[in-house]
């Protein structure tokens, strides 16, 4: 497949997932079918997804930052670029192993601009339980320098209350203690930063 990547993106994921059949009880790799994603620039230069490290398969591997490489182990599988080139990019979806085929997937891709900001939970349409804890989540950047402001409002938008303007340049979430007391059915959320900011899609209930 080809994909054009525009000028001043900051960042561009591309993503392959399929269903795979269910592996042996007490099998040591759950993967049957075995899909290898890779993406390559008009420059020949090749780029894979993130994978765990393979080796030792200790709790201390899985539990280290993913690496760049071939994945084997898993039924979808992301690449992720950082200031691409602008230009046509090629993805190579190839059947590594394909002992019970034919194999149906999907490859979805997303380009960031360098100023965008994207709330990515809650989108709209969640429901958070009051006396609960919610993880807010986003992406942005990677090198992004500015501290986050993030608020939330309990009329569609028209007044925000704010849960912190300080949460460090290089965080990407914000665990809320949602208070016992709120209650509503048209809430949203914004995240900002200087020069960008993003809302949920749609409204939020909140009880």
């Amino acid at each position: 497949f080809t994909i054009t990547i525009p000028a001043s993106c900051a960042n561009a994921k591309v993503l392959v997932y399929y269903t795979d059949y269910e592996a042996a009880a007490g099998a040591t790799k759950a993967l049957i079918n075995d899909l290898t994603l890779s993406v390559t620039d008009a420059n020949s230069n090749t780029y894979l997804p993130w994978a765990l490290l393979k080796s030792g398969r200790t709790a201390a591997s899985v539990s280290a930052p993913a690496i760049k490489g071939v994945d084997s182990l898993n039924n979808h599988e992301m690449v992720e670029i950082d200031t691409p080139t602008a230009g046509t990019y090629s993805i190579k979806v190839e059947g590594t192993a394909v002992p019970q085929g034919p194999v149906k997937f999907y490859v979805v891709y997303q380009t960031k601009l360098a100023d965008q900001i994207l709330l990515t939970y809650p989108m709209g349409g969640e429901s958070f339980v009051p006396g609960t804890t919610e993880t807010v989540r986003w992406d942005d950047v990677p090198n992004n320098t500015s501290p986050y402001t993030l608020e939330y409002s309990l009329d569609g938008g028209t007044t925000w209350s704010t849960l912190s303007n300080a949460i460090a340049a290089n965080r990407r979430y914000y665990n809320w203690s949602v208070p016992a007391n709120l209650n509503s059915g048209n809430m949203t959320m914004r995240i900002s930063r200087a020069g960008a900011s993003d809302v949920c899609n749609a409204p939020m209930a909140l009880y």
